[in-house]
C-alpha cells in the first residue's frame, strides 16, 4: 500500500527541515522578485506561539487531489500573505504599504494570497517526488481562510487533534528585511514533535478562556479603536477560539510597512458594522456576500492542480448595475478607449473573458502588431514564454497601454514571473468574475478619447 504523502511530508519534516524551508524560499523568492531567505523559528520559543496563537492567520488545509483531505496545514501570518499575494497579483509596492497601514485588504488580493498556497504546496511536491513512486496532487483546499487560533498549537486541533504533528515553520525575509512568516505542518499519526496532549491542552485553554476570561491579552478587539485595538478594553470575541469550530475572524494586517510586531492582537469584533477590506469578510465557501468595497470569491479557486491567481484592485461586492455603482464605474473607464485581446483562437478561456468584458460595456478588438497609449490589453496564454513574447511585442514602450493585463486558465509561478517580466500591471485568473473586470478596470486613469 502507498505511503501518505502527508506522512512522507512529517518524516522530511524530521529529518530535512531545511531542505524544505529551501525549497519554500526559492518559490517565493520566484514570485517577488527579490531575494528570499525563511529564517528557521524555534518551534518551542515565544516568538512562533505568538504568530501563529492568538494572532490573525491565514489557513490553509491541504488536499490530495484524489485521495482528498490530508493531515496537513499550510499557514502565513496577515503580514507575509499580503507580501507575497501582492506579488502574485503584480500589485506595486505603494498599494502593499497602503493596505498594511490601512487594513483594508481587498477580496482580490485575499484570492492571491490563496493561489501563493498553491504554489508553495506545488513547492512540497517537488521534494516528495524524490521520495515517493508517485507524486501526490498536493494543493491547498478551497475553503482557506483567515482566524484568530488559539493558543499554539491549539490551530492543529482544526485537522486531528488524536495524534501527534510535524511542523516545520520560518520568518520570511525579502531583501534582507523581515516580511512574515509561514508554518508547514502534518501528520503521520503515529509521531512527531507536537504531541496530541500538547494540541488537546491548548485548545481546552482556548475554550475555558472564552468571551468571560478577565485576561484579554489574546482576545480579539474591535476594529473601529484603529491600530491601538489590542490596547483598549473590548469584548473577547468567542469565535476567535475557534481553531475547532471554523469560525472565521475579520482580516486586519497586524503589521506596518515599517516592521512586523510578531505579538498584535487588534482584530475585528464581529457585532461592529462590517466595513470595506479585512473587517467582517465571512467564510469564503459559505456564499456570504462580501462587504462593499470587495469582489466575489474567485470561482473554483481550490478545483485546479496549478494555483490560480487575482489581480490587484479594490473591487465592489454589489451587483453591478449598468447607471450606477461598479457597472457605471466600468463604463466611465472604458469610456473612450480600445479594448484589445490578444489570444490563441481556439483558447477557451479568451471566449469566457471577451462575454465579461462585453457586458461590462467594452467593445473587443484583436489586438494589433502594436497597441497605442491609452487602450486597454488583456494577453491570454498558457505558456510562459508564448506570454512573455506577447507582451513584449505588443505592450512595449514607448506607446504602451494603459493598462496591460495578463491572463490565463491555468496559472503558475512561471506564467507569474513572465508577466512580471513583460511589465504586465496585473494577473488575472480565468473564468473572472465581473466584479473582478471591474475592479481591474478602476484602476485605468483617467479616461482620455483615442482619436
Amino acid at each position: 500500500m502507498a505511503e501518505c504523502p502527508a506522512a512522507v511530508l512529517a518524516r522530511l519534516m524530521r529529518e530535512e527541515p531545511e531542505t524544505l524551508l529551501k525549497v519554500l524560499a526559492e518559490n517565493v523568492e520566484a514570485l517577488v522578485g527579490h531575494s528570499v531567505e525563511i529564517q528557521p523559528l524555534d518551534l518551542e520559543g515565544d516568538e512562533l506561539a505568538s504568530i501563529f496563537g492568538g494572532s490573525q492567520v491565514y489557513v490553509f488545509p491541504v488536499e490530495d487531489h484524489q485521495s482528498g483531505p490530508l493531515p496537513s496545514l499550510l499557514l502565513l501570518d496577515l503580514v507575509g500573505a499580503v507580501h507575497t499575494g501582492a506579488s502574485f497579483s503584480l500589485m506595486g509596492a505603494e498599494q502593499v504599504k497602503e493596505v498594511l497601514e490601512t487594513g483594508e485588504v481587498p477580496e482580490i488580493l485575499h484570492d492571491s494570497v490563496g493561489e501563493v498556497a498553491n504554489i508553495l504546496c506545488g513547492a512540497a511536491v517537488n521534494v516528495l517526488r524524490e521520495k515517493m513512486p508517485k507524486a501526490p496532487e498536493y494543493r491547498r483546499g478551497a475553503d482557506f481562510e483567515v482566524i484568530t487560533p488559539p493558543p499554539w498549537p491549539g490551530i492543529l486541533a482544526r485537522v486531528d487533534a488524536s495524534h501527534p504533528w510535524d511542523v516545520i515553520a520560518g520568518r520570511i525575509i525579502i531583501a534582507d528585511e523581515p516580511k512574515g512568516a509561514l508554518l508547514l505542518a502534518s501528520s503521520d499519526r503515529t509521531q512527531g514533535m507536537i504531541s496530541a496532549e500538547q494540541i488537546a491542552q491548548a485548545s481546552k485553554g482556548a475554550v475555558s478562556g472564552g468571551a468571560d476570561d478577565d485576561n484579554t491579552a489574546d482576545a480579539p478587539k474591535d476594529p473601529q479603536a484603529g491600530p491601538g485595538a489590542a490596547d483598549s478594553e473590548a469584548p473577547a470575541d468567542p469565535g476567535g477560539v475557534g481553531a475547532a469550530t471554523g469560525t472565521q475572524a475579520p482580516r486586519q494586517p497586524q503589521e506596518t510597512a515599517s516592521g512586523p510586531p510578531a505579538d498584535a492582537r487588534a482584530t475585528a469584533d464581529p457585532s461592529a458594522p462590517q466595513q470595506a477590506g479585512p473587517a467582517a469578510q465571512g467564510d469564503r465557501s459559505s456564499g456570504e456576500s462580501p462587504a462593499p468595497g470587495q469582489a466575489a470569491p474567485a470561482s473554483g479557486g481550490g478545483d485546479s492542480d496549478q494555483a490560480p491567481g487575482a489581480a490587484p484592485g479594490t473591487a465592489s461586492g454589489a451587483v453591478p448595475d449598468a447607471e450606477s455603482g461598479a457597472g457605471g464605474a466600468a463604463r466611465e473607464a472604458l469610456a473612450g478607449r480600445r479594448v484589445l485581446l490578444a489570444a490563441h483562437p481556439a483558447d477557451p478561456g479568451a471566449f469566457g473573458l471577451r462575454g465579461m468584458l462585453e457586458e461590462c460595456g467594452a467593445t473587443v478588438g484583436q489586438a494589433r502588431p502594436r497597441c497605442c497609449a491609452g487602450e486597454i490589453l488583456f494577453v491570454v496564454s498558457r505558456s510562459p514564454t508564448d506570454l512573455l513574447v506577447r507582451l513584449k511585442s505588443l505592450a512595449a514602450p514607448p506607446s504602451r497601454p494603459a493598462l496591460v493585463v495578463a491572463c490565463s486558465d491555468r496559472p503558475t509561478r512561471d506564467l507569474v514571473v513572465a508577466a512580471r517580466n513583460g511589465h504586465a500591471d496585473s494577473f488575472l485568473v480565468l473564468p473572472a468574475t465581473r466584479e473582478k473586470l471591474e475592479s481591474l478596470l478602476s484602476q485605468v486613469p483617467e479616461p482620455a478619447v483615442i482619436g
